[in-house]
């Protein structure tokens, strides 16, 4: 006996394996688009706070506790924390940048 075409049982194995790749490659997409977002978030901030740094570097810290909200172009606040080591004058300076929920920090010495 001859029959053409699939069983219902071979089209439903394929139709679960079908299913189990789909979600893999799923899983794989939705993981690369958040890191590209990521990624992207965290380039931008790292450009506008290093024109931020170079712009403000000679300007005494802001006194206030904790970040300053401010409106500049792809950051959302940032704080500056300036401390002598008390060795020959050096001088240890922490700028940390905010835009949504990513975060970069950097750390000077001069």
């Amino acid at each position: 006996m001859n029959k053409e075409g699939f069983s219902l049982l071979e089209v439903l194995i394929a139709l679960v394996v079908f299913a189990i790749v789909s979600v893999g490659a799923y899983t794989l997409l939705n993981q690369s688009l958040f890191m590209e977002n990521y990624a992207r978030n965290r380039f931008n901030l790292v450009l506008a706070s290093t024109g931020f740094i170079y712009l403000n570097w000679d300007y005494p810290p802001d006194t206030t506790v904790g970040f300053k909200e401010i409106e500049s172009g792809g950051i959302d606040s940032y704080k500056v924390d300036k401390t002598p080591l008390g060795f020959h004058n050096i001088v240890k300076v922490n700028w940390v940048f905010k835009k949504g929920s990513t975060e970069i920090e950097y750390v000077f010495y001069y």
